[in-house]
């Protein structure tokens, strides 16, 4: 609950502590001089005046504490409630990266290729991997989606599968677990040094040619590299289970869900390494809505505006 668990828990363990101290105070009131009755205090003025004298100094440096803390508490709750490590972590994350991108920008400048690319994002069975293909064999150019594994692979050092599965997906859609996935003292995870390799293969391959980028944050790694057609394609839940079960069979009764975290990790993966919102129509070139229109369409269109 970060720190707003470690305020509610602070919450009761003094209300229970003062709870305790009247109920300890009552058992003993006649064995002790202590009592909280009002008929047994005085009011003397020399004795009140080295009361406040200590007093009133210890009240504003305890005021101080707390509008201290209750500040500093609402910055960390701004950091996925409040969780500090993962503040930290991500912090340092984002300044690895960023020291990875000032070494290449550092580097000298090279010409934009002239020749086009499409990268096309997408929701979770929306069928964007089917109509970058499409789109790639009317314009009769390569198609880069699971092609683009092995390349990752062999770049990175790491098995297909785990390029495979943490290609385009965080490890959870929650900040606090991302920045706690395997970092290391310089802030990395094997995560980041996937994207760093993922971004390599891709970079190289928008300088071979035209061709179609299926996912993996392509449309926004050749965002300052190639002239680049930037497509998002998207569906309701509804049409997007409709295809999954006839075109893949899958009868899961999850489904739906499986859809909901599926785009919720790639949502989150896209949003860590870009710093951009995942499927806002702002950041795309064209949005398309494959159920509506359906996948003959959005190919057409993507064909026409290419």
């Amino acid at each position: 609950m970060g720190v707003s668990g470690a305020a509610i828990a602070t919450a009761v363990s003094n209300t229970i502590s003062l709870i305790f101290f009247l109920v300890v105070l009552f058992r003993i009131r006649k064995k002790t001089c202590l009592t909280i009755s009002p008929k047994q205090f005085t009011l003397k003025k020399e004795i009140s005046g080295k009361v406040l004298s200590v007093g009133f100094p210890a009240a504003i440096s305890v005021l101080l504490v707390c509008f201290s803390i209750s500040l500093l508490t609402a910055l960390l709750l701004r950091h996925e409630g409040g969780n500090i490590l993962a503040a930290v972590l991500f912090i340092r994350f984002k300044k690895s990266l960023a020291r990875h991108t000032e070494k290449e920008q550092a580097e000298p400048a090279e010409t934009l290729p002239s020749h086009r690319i499409v990268a096309i994002s997408r929701e979770f069975g929306s069928g964007g991997r089917t109509i970058g293909k499409e789109v790639a064999a009317q314009l009769k150019i390569p198609c880069y989606d699971s092609e683009l594994i092995e390349k990752i692979a062999a770049q990175s050092g790491f098995a297909k599968e785990y390029v495979e599965k943490y290609g385009e997906y965080a490890v959870s859609a929650s900040l606090y677990e991302n920045a706690l996935a395997g970092r290391t003292r310089d802030g990395q995870s094997d995560s980041d040094k996937l994207w760093l390799a993922q971004q390599k293969v891709i970079t190289d391959l928008a300088k071979e040619g035209p061709c179609v980028i299926v996912g993996r944050c392509a449309d926004f790694i050749l965002r300052n590299i190639a002239d680049c057609l930037t497509v998002f394609i998207h569906a309701s839940e509804e049409k997007r289970a409709e295809r999954i079960v006839s075109v893949y069979g899958e009868r899961d009764e999850k489904l739906m869900q499986r859809i909901r975290d599926k785009d919720k990790k790639r949502k989150a993966y896209y949003e860590i390494y870009t710093g951009t919102e995942w499927g806002k129509a702002d950041n795309y070139d064209l949005c398309l809505d494959s159920g509506v229109l359906g996948m003959d369409k959005c190919v057409q269109t993507i064909k026409e505006l290419y």
